[in-house]
């Protein structure tokens, strides 16, 4: 029985932390680049191995660049990072085309937050971000998936540890790893800049959690 409680203690623990992760990386996208989001992030690719995240400071040329890349569609640098844009993208003579900005993917993500009451209009952050934040955005997605990891740490129960892990699992299979390395990918093909590489962060971070969860599940169900 000892063991049982420490193994389960060790997973709340893995959860918290998982949930975290997933947090800062919602809130990264959420906010301007400033003083407190920039080492927070440097601190998540610190945890992954990833390099490059630490050369950028706060100042008014990353800040527009955080315009230009999530609110101003004629610019070189937009790309709007929403699974229904993105999984329907396509490279086409040297420009990438988006998908249309409704589709299944979207429904079901609202389905899967109304299980979990989770408003994703009710998220934090800069105004205008918020404002313009939808189901299926990369940042409501990692709200999503830190919730659940945050329900797990919280869990009164092994069974209801285990439900939440196996949402969680189901939510990052069926949306979240479907898309985003395209979303790194899309962002890169613009600029070699801190979106990009934090969107690449995302995308280590989001093929890490999937393989912790496959190992988990796993574990469960033996």
């Amino acid at each position: 029985m000892q063991a049982t409680i420490e193994t389960g203690s060790e997973r709340a623990l893995e959860a918290r932390a998982t949930g975290l992760v997933y947090e800062t990386l919602a809130e990264a996208l959420l906010n301007v680049p400033d003083g407190r989001i920039l080492p927070d992030v440097a601190r998540a690719a610190d945890l992954l191995g990833a390099e490059g995240l630490r050369c950028f400071e706060a100042s008014a040329d990353l800040e527009q660049r955080y315009f230009d890349r999530f609110f101003v569609p004629a610019s070189p640098y937009f790309v709007p990072l929403s699974e229904s844009c993105l999984l329907d993208s396509a490279v086409v003579d040297g420009s990438r085309r988006y998908g249309p900005t409704a589709g299944p993917a979207i429904d079901h993500v609202e389905q899967c937050y109304r299980s979990w009451s989770f408003e994703f209009a009710s998220l934090t952050g800069y105004p205008l971000a918020v404002k313009t934040l939808r189901a299926d955005s990369l940042a409501s997605e990692l709200a999503f998936a830190a919730l659940l990891a945050r329900a797990e740490s919280e869990a009164r129960s092994e069974g209801e540890a285990r439900r939440c892990r196996a949402w969680r699992k189901r939510f990052v299979d069926l949306h979240l790893a479907r898309w985003v390395d395209q979303a790194a990918e899309a962002m890169a093909e613009a600029d070699d800049d801190f979106f990009a590489r934090l969107c690449a962060l995302v995308a280590a971070w989001v093929a890490l959690d999937r393989e912790n969860l496959a190992d988990s599940v796993d574990s469960d169900a033996a």
